[in-house]
């Protein structure tokens, strides 16, 4: 759940669709309440999950998808470092690397390929 620690209120939530898998791949997923959008608050959740996971040797890739027409969510993953891998299936696919010793936003040959895997 991601709240407003100031105001009190809930403004959505954010987590794994499951733990990684053997290749050390995990998708993310995150839902804002319309009044809490524009804020900044998903980048940041994003960015701090995704640095979570990153300071997780199992974790080799952080990825998330979106519809093709949500831009807003686009532009949050984009602005937490993720880059468009590619689209399958009506859905665009998104990657953070993580780089050895655990920092995202690794160079294309540190990343797992989404393109090549079947969506979980």
């Amino acid at each position: 759940m991601l709240t407003d620690a100031v105001a009190g209120t809930a403004l959505g939530s954010i987590g794994f669709h499951g733990p990684p898998d053997d290749e050390g791949f995990v998708e993310i997923g995150y839902d804002l309440s319309p009044s809490a959008r524009g804020a900044g608050w998903a980048t940041e959740a994003v960015r701090l999950l995704a640095g979570w996971a990153a300071a997780h040797p199992e974790v080799r890739t952080v990825c998330a998808l979106t519809e093709p027409e949500n831009l807003p969510s686009q532009r949050v993953l984009e602005r937490a470092g993720f880059r468009f891998v590619v689209e399958r299936e009506g859905l665009r696919i998104y990657e953070a690397g993580v780089a050895p010793g655990g920092v995202t936003g690794a160079t294309d040959e540190e990343r797992v390929n989404a393109g090549s895997r079947p969506r979980s």
